[in-house]
């Protein structure tokens, strides 16, 4: 239900116009103007924010395909977040006459699927060790005495 939900934001953010009066000063645009104020933040750039939210929106794309498909199927995964980029540009450049289709933005998404997939592929595996400990653990806690190796009852 995540994923439906996440895919179906992923849709309305990336294939609806953007209103007129959007295109004007974005928010990313005020935000920058502000950090400006601050000489240990002028170094932020309007272009290095949208890229950055361009990485950030696909993170869950590779986290929630990971976990619905299985983590022997990341490549998979990732090769679907290069598709369903590629279709957001392509579909962009058909439907959405407010928007610009940019590789830049294949590339950028691609890696936040990317990224999703590690993180959740690290999250698995950390999470498997530390059950497999806990299993051990409790394994180890119940054997009785008389089995337990070197015991001599």
């Amino acid at each position: 239900m995540l994923t439906g939900i996440y895919l179906g934001g992923l849709a309305w953010m990336t294939l609806t116009p953007i209103p007129f009066e959007a295109k004007r000063e974005s928010l990313v645009e005020l935000v920058v103007d502000g950090l400006h104020r601050s000489s240990a933040t002028d170094w932020v750039t309007t272009a290095g924010i949208e890229l950055a939210i361009k990485v950030a929106i696909f993170v869950p794309f590779g986290l929630l395909l990971v976990g619905l498909l299985g983590r022997r199927r990341w490549v998979f995964v990732v090769f679907l977040g290069v598709i369903t980029s590629c279709w957001i540009e392509l579909a962009q450049s058909i439907w959405v006459p407010s928007r610009a289709a940019d590789a830049g933005d294949v590339l950028a998404n691609s890696t936040g699927a990317l990224l999703g997939v590690v993180v959740a592929l690290v999250g698995i595996t950390v999470a498997q060790r530390r059950s497999g400990s806990r299993e051990r653990a409790a394994h180890q806690s119940l054997t009785p005495i008389s089995q337990s190796p070197g015991s001599r009852l």
